[in-house]
């Protein structure tokens, strides 16, 4: 006997975890980029140094902190990695959160994974998505300010 609920679920995870995984392989597979270095070192050097007094980063704080809040936890000399592991998180926060935010809005499973689509697919989030820059910090929480 068929049942349409089991296939409705498991079409939605065949879904979610194809946008999971490939969300990862983009993370991890992306060239090393010329402003990753800077934030990855300030993240290092606030470790045990002053932010701004001890050295200069032109841009704001967060960046900085969390990552030396994360190389200080994980004690890790692997920066890179956990810089873009700590980016794949934040997007795939942001992916929840568009989840939810449109499952709240439309009250429709399959809606809220055609915005979820929309957003992993749109150029502007691809094309930044991976890098451990300052970019993915700001919209997981503009998100949550929605939710």
């Amino acid at each position: 006997m068929f049942n349409m609920k089991l296939f409705k679920l498991s079409i939605l995870s065949i879904i979610l975890v194809t946008i999971i995984l490939g969300i990862f392989s983009i993370t991890m597979c992306r060239s090393l980029s010329r402003d990753e270095h800077a934030s990855i070192t300030c993240g290092v050097l606030a470790q045990n140094n002053i932010l701004y007094k001890d050295f200069s980063y032109p841009q704001t704080p967060y960046l900085p902190t969390f990552y030396s809040a994360l190389f200080k936890l994980t004690r890790t000399s692997y920066y890179l990695l956990w810089g873009r592991i700590f980016t794949f998180i934040l997007t795939m926060l942001s992916s929840l959160l568009i989840y939810l935010i449109s499952y709240k809005l439309s009250n429709n499973v399959f809606v809220s994974i055609g915005f979820l689509l929309l957003f992993v697919f749109n150029e502007l989030i691809v094309s930044y998505m991976g890098y451990a820059w300052n970019h993915d910090i700001p919209l997981p929480f503009i998100l949550m300010a929605f939710y």
